[in-house]
């Protein structure tokens, strides 16, 4: 008769394969035969690399691929901004598209149909003294978003952060209002002939008159279409995927889709949005365990409310079992039995399917318990 603790070993050893296998049949968040990843960014459709990828021009992007570059992947379109994040609706990028008093002095920035600046999380600032700075829309100024000041002495030192800006110590500043897909700016010098600056920039990014363009940060919002998500169901045209919801921008038109509770993946895929296995395999394995050792579920979760697999595999990995096994199991168990499965299950773990042990190598393994 199989001992109790060699039945609880081989619930332990059968959870992590579940785990691991269920992990490596995950589903690419970029289009079926696409490049998902640019350095250590992620490429959710409808963004993509190359022709047949991306679901409109403006989505097309570009994997630089210099090992010198941190940020690699840029926009082909929308000025080649350089791309730190994509998000659910968001993009964090880097902008070096600026008006310059000494060199510019008008400056436009045009976005593509499907972005817009996010109006809470960036704002317009001036740099330099005794400026005036002037806000637009686009190039024409058929839209007035507003103007400010920036008075001081020019030997001050300038602020490092937009949160600074007083008009009175080398910066001024504006919020970005809704809806805004270009702007455009003109710098006027009132007292001086020194250089100033001015553009759209995340809020707590650094700014300095002095600063490489290429180190400001911004955020755009992503929609997927520019009609809301009424006018998409009665044409037909909705293009959420399976299992997914569609919700209207809160920062202008178009709406972006999410995946329905108890479904994660790409909703802008037709099957993107997939069960979550991992909370059904971990919380009928935990129970099965937890049966086995007479220990309730909870015991397993931290008070941060951690999931369940990843805390598994997080004590599996370094050898805790100790946190997993009943006590009495753990005086009973052999120590080599326990060591052949933490063994097993690490090598179970493994993300390269090459170096995953074969079915008939666990089986193999598995009846040496005693």
């Amino acid at each position: 008769m199989v001992s109790r603790s060699t039945l609880e070993l081989v619930v332990v050893f059968l959870t992590m394969l579940l785990i691991s296998m269920h992990e490596s049949q995950a589903a690419s968040l970029a289009k079926p035969g696409c490049q998902e990843t640019c350095g250590n960014v992620t490429i959710p459709y409808p963004f993509g690399i190359g022709t047949g990828c991306y679901f409109d021009k403006s989505f097309e992007v570009l994997c630089m691929g210099s090992s010198q570059d941190h940020y690699p992947l840029r926009f082909a379109n929308n000025h080649g901004f350089q791309i730190l994040e994509i998000s659910t609706n968001l993009v964090h990028v880097i902008d070096d598209e600026s008006a310059y008093v000494c060199n510019v002095p008008i400056a436009a920035l045009f976005l593509d149909q499907y972005f817009l600046f996010t109006q809470d999380l960036n704002l317009f600032v001036a740099v330099g003294c005794n400026i005036s700075a002037k806000f637009f829309e686009g190039d024409l100024g058929t839209r007035d978003y507003g103007s400010c000041e920036s008075i001081c002495n020019e030997k001050m030192p300038l602020p490092v952060s937009p949160t600074n800006c007083t008009g009175f110590n080398g910066c001024c500043q504006l919020s970005v209002p809704e809806n805004v897909t270009s702007y455009g700016c003109v710098l006027y010098n009132t007292t001086t002939t020194s250089c100033a600056i001015a553009f759209i920039a995340e809020n707590n990014a650094p700014i300095s008159l002095v600063e490489p363009p290429s180190k400001r940060r911004v955020v755009l919002n992503w929609v997927v279409a520019t009609t809301t998500c009424l006018e998409a169901s009665k044409t037909g045209d909705n293009l959420c995927g399976e299992n997914s919801y569609c919700v209207d921008s809160t920062n202008g038109l178009g709406y972006n889709c999410g995946c329905k509770e108890g479904y994660k993946g790409n909703p802008y895929l037709p099957n993107g949005c997939q069960v979550i296995v991992e909370a059904i395999i971990g919380a009928s394995a935990f129970s099965v365990v937890g049966y086995c050792t007479y220990t309730k579920l909870s015991t397993y979760l931290s008070d941060s409310g951690e999931d369940l697999v990843p805390r598994f595999k997080y004590l599996v990995k370094r050898n805790w079992f100790v946190e997993i096994l009943d006590n009495q199991v753990l005086q009973e168990a052999m120590i080599d039995d326990v060591s052949l499965v933490t063994k097993l299950a690490k090598r179970c773990m493994k993300t390269n399917s090459q170096k995953r042990p074969c079915m008939k190598e666990v089986v193999a393994d598995l009846d040496k318990l005693k």
